[in-house]
């Protein structure tokens, strides 16, 4: 890959950043009384008179970004990789937005695992568990399937074959860890090559396991102790899979685990909550914070295939940001609380 290959494309990224939302832009957003007030302050915005959850923006959205990585990501395998990344991640999104509504407030640690269940079938428009539970590895070959119902195209063939590659499990976990275990480690190997590529799928990989580790010791705490199971951490991170389980299996406290010198990359992204102490809620902002910080830390670098990744990554976060704004608002959450569960902006 020669850098220089990227010059063309950073005139166009350059000129799209500008019109993404800053984090004071997010911040002054969320202080919004009201649904009126919230639609006051997107009026000067690219999302004036939209309302939120939008399925059709998401679906345009989708389309312009999938179009964007497709025209400049010029390394073949860097083009494959991350249009799977962006066409798998969007299409889970798509039946889990369908499934939890417009509820970004989980009460409980316990809240993803019942959301998983209201996954349902390929041919089911409506939001009811089918007859037994969610059937492991269907259920996700499900998700991918009922993207079409949202208007969005399946993502590249390869993922859909990982997918249905998966072995038989019992339990939607399950199936979520075989899907996404199955993609690290075709994406961490498919980029062998790009060094920058490899160092941001190696970390959305800590990031997973970082947030999963949080979750163990909350359901630790209210369940009792237990043992690590094989759907608790994925290999392929810098942090090697066996700290967390080792951690798990010893009661660590996230907070005393992320103190440790192998964390201090991740100090800023794995941030406990407004109160100080890791919850589900703070875990579940390690992924998109871990990214954005590697995205804004590689801005720096003139030329390259980042500047196009970053600016994806940006709109992305940019738009879960305003759909937790506006569950907050119609939630009656404190402002306070809701700029807490804000993702990092990228400006």
């Amino acid at each position: 890959m020669n850098p220089s290959d990227y010059a063309s494309s950073i005139g166009v990224v350059k000129s799209l950043e500008t019109r993404l939302l800053t984090a004071h832009k997010l911040r002054r957003i969320a202080e919004s009384a009201n649904d009126d007030d919230f639609a006051r302050a997107l009026a000067d915005t690219p999302y004036a008179s939209r309302k939120f959850p939008d399925d059709a923006l998401d679906a345009a959205q989708y389309e312009e970004l999938a179009l964007l990585l497709e025209k400049y990501l010029v390394d073949a395998s860097l083009r494959e990789v991350f249009l799977a990344e962006h066409g798998f991640a969007s299409s889970l999104a798509a039946i889990k937005v369908f499934s939890e509504g417009d509820d970004h407030y989980p009460d409980s640690p316990s809240t993803a695992a019942r959301r998983r269940a209201l996954i349902v079938s390929p041919g089911q428009l409506d939001r009811t568990t089918p007859r037994g539970g969610v059937s492991g590895v269907s259920a996700l070959i499900a998700a991918v399937e009922r993207q079409r119902f949202f208007g969005l195209r399946p993502p590249l063939g390869e993922i859909c074959r990982l997918l249905t590659a998966a072995h038989a499990a019992p339990t939607a976990v399950e199936a979520d860890f075989e899907a996404y275990s199955a993609f690290f480690s075709w994406a961490i190997a498919k980029v062998a090559a790009f060094p920058a590529a490899g160092r941001y799928f190696r970390i959305r990989v800590d990031a997973a396991n970082a947030a999963n580790f949080v979750g163990y010791s909350a359901l630790g705490a209210a369940r009792g102790a237990r043992s690590p199971s094989k759907t608790d951490f994925f290999d392929g991170g810098f942090i090697a899979r066996s700290v967390f389980e080792e951690a798990a299996s010893a009661g660590t406290e996230p907070s005393e685990l992320f103190q440790a010198a192998r964390f201090h990359d991740y100090k800023k992204s794995f941030a406990p909550g407004m109160s100080g102490v890791y919850t589900a809620a703070s875990a579940s902002k390690f992924s998109d914070d871990a990214a954005s910080d590697y995205w804004i830390k590689m801005r720096l670098e003139p030329f390259g295939f980042h500047h196009l990744c970053g600016y994806a990554h940006a709109k992305k976060t940019e738009i879960k940001n305003l759909r937790i704004i506006a569950a907050g608002i119609r939630s009656r959450v404190k402002p306070d609380e809701i700029k807490n569960r804000l993702r990092r902006a990228y400006f």
